[in-house]
């Protein structure tokens, strides 16, 4: 499908015949499961998983630090997986498998990217598109080692910790982005901040109502700043939810509710992105602060089914 869905979008760009601007949306399955790629993808990894998920996920947080991606005195979140030599070896040879597929996969979608970019430069395109990449969640909870996909962050898709909501977003516009080419930018922002960029770009205007039907204000902030200037001004405030995890942010502050049953935790993200050290307990005030926020956004926001209480609404 990576390779199909690449056919279709060149196609798509091919088969203009004016000199409009174009918006093409490019959503691959890949990588998810299943876990399938071409044995020639799989050669271009192999044997890079061999040592075991414990030194993968050492080695990736010192990658992501030496980098730039996070700070580097971070701490790195309790491993969630058993150690990689208590394993069996049937077992270790069945992860060391999906590891390498997963990575596959991926190698393959970044050569289909790499194919779409290049149709752009042919067509003389490339430098006056802004083109967005970015994934929708953080690593998978089917597999064991998510926690290593995620290192250094706790948990995985669907929870609301940042293992779960914190992605990657690659933004490239060569005749606009100058001074930022290659550069990181930690300035937070969220995929509703994608609509105000696209409108502010193309001088679109946000239809109030369509078919008579009122339609949900706009929300999100323009990512045009950061272009630019490489950081913009922060959102006070960012909410989450998702199969009942909740998650408010407020600055410095970030308060998760995980659907398990268990209590609001709160953590300085700041400084712990980790999110190893609940401060609920101690900030007390902070945590009531954001919860508050949080159920006022989720009344409001349609969080709830239609016809049903905030049913968490008591539990702070």
């Amino acid at each position: 499908t990576t390779n199909a869905f690449t056919d279709y979008a060149i196609k798509f760009m091919q088969d203009q015949k004016d000199d409009k601007p174009f918006f093409l949306y490019l959503a691959y399955n890949a990588a998810h499961t299943p876990l399938l790629a071409k044995e020639e993808d799989k050669a271009k990894v192999k044997g890079l998983y061999d040592k075991g998920w414990d030194v993968v996920r050492n080695n990736r947080f010192e990658k992501v630090k030496q980098l730039g991606l996070v700070p580097k005195d971070l701490k790195l979140s309790a491993e969630a997986m058993k150690p990689w030599a208590e394993l069996p070896k049937d077992k270790q040879k069945e992860e060391i498998r999906q590891m390498t597929t997963y990575a596959a996969m991926i190698s393959n979608m970044d050569k289909n990217i790499g194919r779409v970019t290049e149709y752009l430069k042919a067509s003389g395109k490339l430098d006056n598109t802004l083109i967005i990449y970015l994934s929708d969640n953080g690593a998978t909870f089917h597999t064991d080692y998510w926690n290593m996909c995620n290192a250094p962050f706790t948990g995985h898709k669907r929870d609301t910790y940042e293992g779960g909501i914190a992605a990657h977003c690659i933004i490239s516009w060569p005749k606009v982005i100058t001074g930022q080419q290659g550069k990181i930018t930690q300035s937070p922002a969220d995929i509703i901040d994608i609509m105000p960029t696209f409108l502010q770009v193309s001088g679109a205007a946000y239809p109030t109502v369509f078919n008579k039907h009122k339609i949900q204000p706009l929300e999100g902030h323009s990512l045009v700043p950061i272009f630019s200037a490489g950081t913009r001004e922060e959102p006070e405030w960012f909410f989450w939810e998702h199969d009942e995890n909740y998650a408010v942010k407020n600055l410095d502050w970030k308060a998760v509710k995980p659907n398990d049953g268990k209590n609001w935790e709160l953590y300085n993200i700041k400084n712990d992105r980790g999110e190893t050290k609940d401060l609920a307990a101690a900030n007390p005030a902070q945590l009531t602060k954001l919860t508050t926020q949080w159920q006022k956004w989720a009344d409001t926001h349609h969080v709830f089914p239609k016809g049903t209480a905030s049913s968490d609404s008591t539990d702070f």
